[in-house]
């Protein structure tokens, strides 16, 4: 990736000392959009020249409903707004031409098609990028990642003329991934390396629920397993495993995990945090004060949230700092929601840090619930299946709330506090 971007032509660009200040935001996801949206709910859009450069060829859209579209047509519905509220608000949006480098002495970005614009502000929105395992045959025709709505769409319209696939991965992306593969009349098999399901986000016994709960005629769970090689036989795509056995199937969707998108910053020498992540104070700055960085290609406090919420409130606080606000980001709650199928699975706080915590217990034969205790207050909790107290269990979280002996009692007799 470039550090040295061509000079730019005399006159290129506007002077900022006597024009609009110039805001680019790299990154048009979820997160980068929910910043276009506050910045026009408080009308910045009519003072700041707003440039927005996106690396896939069509408008922002929903990521985390792109798995819906395995089942239902929703590729439309799933963009956010049309090319007119883009044009209608003044925002400069350039789709299918990423950036490539940063100078950070002149200000300036650089695309892939050499397209330079100048910053005032710089906004890092970068997101996520999938995980692609070191996987002899991942280029063969039929193995796909699954991360954008390109990826998606190929996934669904291969998938026709196929009865069997292999997905890598037992996180939420994969088995949301293969629900909607099974549902399609797919023969699927779930490929985790873990020991069990969903392994970053539920203990043993609610991920046994949760693998019982998906296993199916048309979907099975293979834990403890790595994929080591992919080749294509007469019969179809040859999936060997660390453990000997092996897998024939029509084609590989691999959800194998995120990393940040981190790649820009490093290029130009911004910290970034060991597992990566653009590393970025209370105020979202980097290392640089004119370059801020949300969503999941930032590192807050040691903490990448991979999931959009987070990024929301990120957005919001660089909006009210483009406002002359001094607003901060004190972090945000570890809350996630996923359904599979009809299987709901909630996860908040520290769940699965258990070191000098004491847990609570409900079970039934279609739910679990777990509160984690430190002291008498509640620092996480879990659950797959009917929840319906989540929200209440929640507060309890985000309150600190200290629970008495009663409640304890009743809530490992009926799930409620």
């Amino acid at each position: 990736m470039p550090r040295n971007l061509p000079a730019a032509a005399a006159g290129s660009f506007p002077d900022p000392l006597h024009s609009a200040p110039s805001i680019v935001i790299v990154g048009n996801g979820p997160v980068g959009f929910r910043l276009l949206q506050d910045l026009v709910s408080r009308q910045l859009h009519r003072r700041l020249q707003v440039t927005v450069f996106g690396e896939e060829r069509g408008l922002a859209y929903d990521r985390p409903g792109l798995t819906r579209m395995l089942t239902e047509d929703v590729s439309e519905s799933l963009v956010y707004q049309p090319l007119s509220w883009y044009e209608q608000h003044g925002i400069r949006m350039i789709t299918g031409d990423p950036v490539i480098g940063i100078d950070r002495s002149r200000r300036i970005v650089c695309s892939r098609s050499n397209r330079l614009v100048t910053y005032d502000q710089l906004i890092l929105a970068t997101g996520s990028r999938s995980v692609i395992p070191a996987l002899a045959g991942f280029d063969l025709e039929g193995v796909f990642p699954c991360r954008t709505l390109d990826d998606l769409n190929a996934i669904r319209i291969y998938s026709r003329r196929c009865r069997s696939v292999a997905v890598l991965g037992g996180g939420p992306l994969g088995l949301e991934a293969a629900h909607g593969l099974a549902a399609r009349g797919l023969n699927v098999y779930v490929v985790e390396k873990g020991p069990v399901l969903m392994p970053r986000q539920l203990d043993n016994a609610a991920a046994e629920l949760l693998r019982r709960k998906v296993v199916s005629e048309r979907l099975q769970c293979l834990l403890q397993r790595q994929p080591e090689r992919i080749s294509r036989i007469s019969e179809g795509l040859h999936l060997e495993l660390t453990s000997g056995e092996s897998l024939i199937v029509d084609m590989v969707v691999v959800a194998a995990g995120v990393r940040p998108r981190d790649e820009l910053a490093r290029a130009c020498q911004l910290p970034t945090g060991r597992r990566g992540g653009v590393l970025v104070d209370d105020q979202l700055r980097t290392s640089d004060p004119a370059i801020c960085a949300i969503g999941e290609c930032a590192e807050h406090q040691g903490i990448v949230y991979g999931r959009p919420e987070p990024g929301f409130r990120m957005a919001e606080v660089v909006a009210e700092q483009l406002r002359g606000q001094s607003t901060e980001f004190s972090g945000f709650g570890t809350a996630m929601q996923v359904k599979i199928g009809e299987v709901e699975i909630r996860v908040a706080g520290d769940s699965l840090n258990l070191k000098g915590h004491t847990t609570l217990v409900h079970e039934t034969t279609s739910s679990y619930t777990k509160l984690i205790l430190e002291g008498n207050r509640v620092t996480g909790l879990m659950g797959v299946g009917p929840l319906p107290e989540f929200d209440e269990l929640q507060e309890a979280l985000l309150q600190n709330r200290r629970l008495k002996w009663w409640h304890k009692r009743r809530f490992e007799t009926s799930g409620r506090l």
